[in-house]
């Protein structure tokens, strides 16, 4: 009886390689090892989206937020309106100081916009020239605004502040209800607050 020849044996002899079951055995490991190294990467890339998106989104809305401010900080007066302009929970009219170089009057208008299923938001200039009031200066932001108004001071008082409340639309899951932000600036001009 002829036993098996020793690895050693099989080298000598010309007979080298491995079975067709050995073959078959590493090919299944190497597809499953295949298949979870690109489920790992897919799922990376999908965070990756995610925290970049939302990375973004923080960035617009800090500089928004920034802006905001700014401008209702150098307002001396919430104005009951400006041209075609009326303050409303949908618009505020901000008195600004005249223009340094002129001496006309401007003023700041923020403006909700309808926009698909939300609202954009319009920041207008507005410069008192011999002709009129004309834009001197115009931005759309475009949040995704899903809600969108302006509070101002009660009845009895001016206002001293303006406030935005608003809540961004969900676009990784419109069921969900988005959180209400709110952003209030008080009005400064030129002495400070009234």
């Amino acid at each position: 009886m002829r036993t098996k020849p020793h690895n050693r044996q099989r080298r000598r002899n010309g007979e080298l390689g491995i079975t067709l079951i050995e073959m078959l055995a590493y090919a299944a490991v190497m597809l499953v090892v295949i298949n979870l190294g690109a489920t790992l990467f897919v799922s990376v890339l999908r965070m990756h989206d995610a925290g970049t998106t939302a990375l973004d989104q923080s960035q617009v809305l800090r500089h928004f937020d920034a802006e905001f401010r700014r401008v209702v900080s150098e307002a001396v007066v919430l104005h009951p309106a400006a041209g075609a302009f009326e303050t409303s929970e949908g618009v505020a009219v901000l008195e600004l100081p005249p223009d340094p170089a002129s001496g006309e009057a401007r003023y700041a208008v923020f403006e909700r916009i309808e926009q698909d299923e939300g609202f954009a938001l319009r920041r207008l200039v507005l410069q008192q020239t011999p002709e009129g009031l004309e834009a001197a200066y115009m931005k759309t932001y475009q949040i995704p605004f899903k809600a969108l108004t302006f509070e101002f001071g009660g009845e009895n008082a001016p206002a001293r502040a303006v406030t935005l409340r608003f809540a961004l639309s969900s676009e990784d899951n419109p069921q969900r209800t988005a959180p209400e932000r709110i952003i209030t600036a008080a009005l400064g001009g030129i002495g400070g607050a009234p």
